[in-house]
């Protein structure tokens, strides 16, 4: 994940792109976004790992964002809002921007979908913002003059049918989007449209061909070419009423997609005779539709799916940029991104819940190599701190977990390891005696560091599945870390820097995601990049603005880079590192009075 994009979510009105580096620092003024690109981040991860046309729940304990409308943002006149990414397919130069979005889930046909988000679209569109490929919810899909696809003027069948229905011609031009129901259909077509439409956009499609297949598949452009909307897109729909009334499309997958793609290709569907003939032109089309006798229409039907490949170029081409965009969003389906916010424990059990599976994780692996990894990951971090020590994991009867902090440890052999590589040097039977210090009592400030140690290790080096050690260091997580400074002292705020400095140095493919209001943390960074202690390229500073609030400002965020000799190339807000200055300043203004 490089760079996530928000659209009319919360407090962005209209679209916003965040590039994203190993280390980003979100910082700024309260109530400016910082914490809404966190809650968007999280809010696509839970839907998309239930499916690839999420609908996502805004209620549960997790958000708690209340109503669709308090998400949407104020000022937009739109109704929808946007999560989204940028992704390479095939052998494009440049990546694509994949944009989900997000409508009123009380428009939706599923009582489920109440209080939720209500998968719109997804759509695909290149550095020019020209859509080459998209999919929409039909449910919800609002059909406008802008959008209609349909050829302006019926044939002549169809005029037979538009005066049954005594429409009179001289009124189509100005009644036809308002009385259907798809944009590439007009009222005297069928319209039992299917649960979810596609569609491509050809001259998109003929820049990029080469990119994604050497394949001849000239007929099929052509062909597509003829029967392309006014608009330049091909037009399909899938998933029919009748055979999904009942069906939730949200826990769909591509490949479901896919397949309903390719049942009109295959001639040992019955579904295909009575599907939607998505491959044919306007006439073909309504003649395979309205006519009783279509065994000749079929076999012309047939024809063009043969000669044009199209089962081929579904497979190939469609089913390439699904799969490329699955590889982007594998670290937001495959729970690789870890949210950490401070948590106030008071009790010497912590009880088994969702909020606790990590430990779970944890502690299942107490018996392999992965948990003395973990002791000697948290040993190393914890001496940062100073603090001779490591973090302890222990079952209770299967009802809950208990944290304690191993003090005094005795180590076999003196060295500074790596986070990554298990070191003999730590050895627990030589430290059972050692004094232990629960989780619930200590300070605020160390058990949330203790907590945010063994959340990052949970993601970062848990062998779970059983993967393998190349498949835990390539596979990429992102951690979100929410004022990681909370209850701590400045000392250890700066200190906070080297442990970040030290995750993303030795942990490939991981990328952190902090925001803070902690000038030492900003410091701190700016000295280990100025000490070639880590690659300034590695680390991302965004400032926030409250733009509703100070209307001075003009952008809601901007970025700041740490220069190689350590300092930063732009000032901060006021009231940042200025404050300490102006209080001083102030002060002794009051003495001179005085």
């Amino acid at each position: 994940m490089k760079t996530i994009i928000l659209e009319n979510f919360k407090k962005f009105n209209g679209e916003h792109v965040f590039d994203l580096s190993e280390l980003n620092i979100f910082t700024g003024g309260n109530n400016a976004g910082k914490s809404t690109v966190i809650k968007a981040i999280n809010l696509l991860s839970k839907g998309l790992q239930k499916g690839d046309f999420p609908t996502i729940d805004l209620v549960n304990d997790e958000f708690n964002l209340g109503s669709f409308q308090e998400v949407l943002n104020k000022d937009t006149t739109d109704d929808f809002f946007g999560i989204g990414f940028y992704c390479n397919l095939g052998k494009v130069e440049k990546p694509f921007k994949v944009l989900y979005r997000f409508k009123d889930g009380e428009k939706g046909v599923f009582s489920e979908s109440n209080g939720a988000a209500l998968f719109y679209s997804m759509e695909i569109t290149d550095i020019n913002n020209d859509t080459l490929f998209a999919i929409y919810n039909s449910d919800i899909f609002k059909v406008t003059k802008e959008n209609i696809e349909y050829l302006d003027y019926p044939t002549e069948q169809m005029s037979e049918s538009i005066k049954y229905q005594k429409i009179p011609i001289e009124e189509i031009e100005n009644r036809l989007y308002e009385l259907t129901q798809l944009p590439f259909k007009s009222p005297y077509d069928h319209q039992d449209a299917g649960r979810i439409f596609m569609k491509i956009n050809i001259k998109a499609l003929k820049q990029y061909f080469n990119n994604f297949t050497k394949n001849n598949y000239n007929y099929l452009l052509d062909h597509l070419e003829s029967i392309k909307g006014r608009h330049g897109n091909w037009w399909g729909e899938y998933f029919s009423e009748g055979a999904y009334d009942d069906y939730n499309f949200s826990r769909h997958s591509f490949n479901d997609f896919l397949l309903e793609m390719l049942k009109e290709t295959d001639k040992r569907y019955y579904y295909r005779r009575d599907g939607y003939f998505n491959f044919a032109g306007e006439k073909l089309k309504f003649e395979l539709i309205e006519d009783e006798d279509i065994e000749d229409e079929i076999k012309k039907y047939d024809e063009i799916v043969d000669y044009g490949h199209l089962s081929s170029f579904i497979r190939e081409i469609v089913g390439s940029w699904f799969n490329d965009i699955s590889q982007s969003t594998k670290v937001f389906k495959e729970g690789e991104i870890v949210h950490i916010k401070y948590e106030d424990i008071s009790s010497r059990l912590i009880s088994i819940s969702n909020k606790t599976l990590f430990l779970r994780k944890l502690y299942n692996n107490t018996k392999n190599d992965d948990f003395k990894r973990f002791i000697t990951f948290s040993y190393h971090l914890l001496n940062l701190f100073e603090l001779n020590a490591y973090i302890e994991i222990k079952e209770h009867a299967n009802s809950g977990y208990e944290i304690n902090l191993v003090e005094n440890v005795k180590l076999r052999t003196k060295t500074e390891g790596s986070l990554n590589l298990f070191l003999s040097e730590i050895d627990e039977s030589e430290n059972i005696e050692n004094p232990r210090i629960n989780i619930s009592d200590m300070g605020k400030g160390l058990s949330n560091l203790i907590l945010m140690i063994t959340k990052v290790y949970s993601i970062i080096n848990i062998n779970e599945n059983k993967q393998s050690e190349e498949y835990i260091s390539k596979n990429p997580k992102t951690i979100l870390i929410e004022e990681p400074e909370v209850f701590l002292h400045p000392n250890w705020q700066s200190k906070l820097a080297d442990m970040f400095v030290k995750i993303i140095n030795e942990n490939t493919n991981t990328r952190l995601i902090i925001e803070t209001h902690s000038e030492y943390i900003i410091r701190r960074l700016q000295y280990l990049v100025g000490k070639k202690d880590v690659d300034a390229q590695k680390i991302k500073i965004l400032y926030f603005n409250d733009v509703q609030k100070n209307k001075r400002h003009k952008k809601q965020f901007y970025q700041l880079k740490i220069r190689e000799d350590g300092f930063i190339d732009k000032d901060f807000g006021k009231g940042f590192f200025d404050e300490a200055s102006r209080l001083t300043i102030d002060l002794f203004k009051i003495q001179n009075a005085n």
